[in-house]
């Protein structure tokens, strides 16, 4: 190829054009491995990546409403509704936190008096959402006016309440008149948690369901183990706090129960007696891997225990105001409760992202066979000669440029 220098282009070293050079090569070896590569970047592109792995839906953390209670161990009736309920408490003289137990080789870490309560004194203060506190230990301290106004100008007050229990003060708990008690909350972990739940995603209104008409179950630590929750007239969950407790994960293995010792730093008391912070974690999801989306929503519990932390809540009762207070220290289990997972739903855009991000495998393929073919077959030397072209270029004595193209032939 011969052109006069004068009708050429300006020679320039950063303003250039590529071009890719297509070169057909009979060689069933390097075909072989090309299809290979490509049928397994499909399959993991279209199988794995879109039907296995849903890379055709698109995904929404959930929204959602909760209501908890709490309710003692029922032997008939409902307290709600029933005049005649009945509770199911346990003798004190069977329970190993109370100081009526009656044997005396086999008792909890902690023992006090015990007390029965219903299920508006255990649940204190009673919010009905998380978190929700559920009482196992109540200090009671009587507690009388000693100073709110400074008796003379200049003067201020030295103290405001003090713990006593004087003729007029009631209640007064012993024969000593002790102006403070402590007691345990008998049969707490055979009441039930009663959860009440809905859902919906924030982008789909139709993606949505109530605890009465979802499926779900407890998850017992890291197992594969299921409890499956009891169910009110109205559909709702609820378990035993033993049974809570029984899927809590702990650092010698699974379940706990509330005469164990507390897990706070340097403390011999158990955990009924210093309280704790139990989380219970709801996982939705409407998808699964390799089954694609479903129109019902599932759900799932687990419960992890706050390593150290312990809980309570003081509560003031006026028995003559403002001279007379009893002062409840409350100590117990906090249950919070968080509500998570992920609502899928068809989406064209995620299904094009995906297949978009992936199909860029597809070029890798070509460049481990042009690997082969140029530095592992034995006709490597040829093949690299025909892959790549070889142009000398160089200027005559008249002024004119030869571009010659070397072809290479076998």
């Amino acid at each position: 190829l011969k052109l006069r220098a004068d009708k050429m282009p300006e020679k320039n070293t950063w303003c250039k054009y590529s071009t890719i050079k297509f070169v057909t090569i009979d060689d069933k070896r390097l075909a072989t491995f090309h299809y290979v590569f490509q049928l397994c970047i499909f399959l993991y592109i279209v199988v794995y990546q879109v039907i296995g792995k849903l890379g055709y839906a698109d995904s929404d953390q959930p929204i959602g409403s909760l209501r908890i209670s709490y309710q003692p161990a029922m032997k008939s009736g409902d307290p709600n509704k029933d005049v005649d309920y009945q509770y199911n408490f346990s003798p004190l003289d069977k329970l190993r936190y109370c100081d009526a137990y009656g044997k005396k080789d086999d008792v909890a870490p902690s023992v006090l008096q015990c007390l029965y309560f219903g299920e508006i004194s255990t649940n204190y203060p009673v919010t009905g959402t998380s978190p929700f506190f559920v009482t196992t230990r109540v200090q009671e301290s009587n507690q009388s006016l000693v100073c709110n106004s400074p008796p003379a100008p200049g003067e201020s007050c030295n103290q405001t309440y003090a713990f006593g229990c004087d003729e007029g003060f009631t209640p007064c708990y012993d024969k000593k008149r002790a102006a403070q008690r402590k007691y345990f909350v008998a049969d707490v972990e055979l009441g039930t948690i009663m959860l009440d739940h809905a859902v919906q995603s924030p982008s789909d209104s139709s993606l949505a369901g109530d605890v009465s008409t979802m499926k779900g179950y407890l998850k017992k630590c890291d197992t594969d183990e299921k409890i499956m929750p009891s169910k009110t007239p109205g559909g709702q969950d609820y378990f035993t706090i033993n049974q809570l407790l029984s899927a809590v994960k702990t650092e010698s293995g699974c379940g706990t129960t509330l005469d164990d010792v507390s897990t706070v730093s340097g403390s011999t008391d158990s955990v009924r007696y210093e309280g704790t912070v139990i989380i219970i974690t709801i996982s939705y999801s409407n998808a699964k891997q390799w089954s694609g989306i479903e129109k019902t929503i599932e759900y799932s519990y687990s419960v992890t225990q706050l390593k150290g932390a312990k809980t309570k809540s003081m509560e003031a009762i006026w028995t003559s105001y403002p001279k007379e207070r009893v002062i409840k220290n409350r100590h117990g289990i906090t249950f919070t409760v968080l509500q998570d997972g992920q609502l899928r739903s068809f989406s064209a855009i995620t299904m094009l992202t995906t297949l978009t991000t992936s199909l860029a495998l597809l070029a890798f393929a070509t460049t481990i066979v042009d690997a082969l073919m140029n530095y592992c077959l034995k006709d490597r030397e040829l093949y690299r000669k025909m892959k790549y072209a070889e142009i000398h270029v160089e200027e005559n004595q008249d002024g004119t440029i030869n571009y010659e193209a070397i072809e290479h032939s076998h």
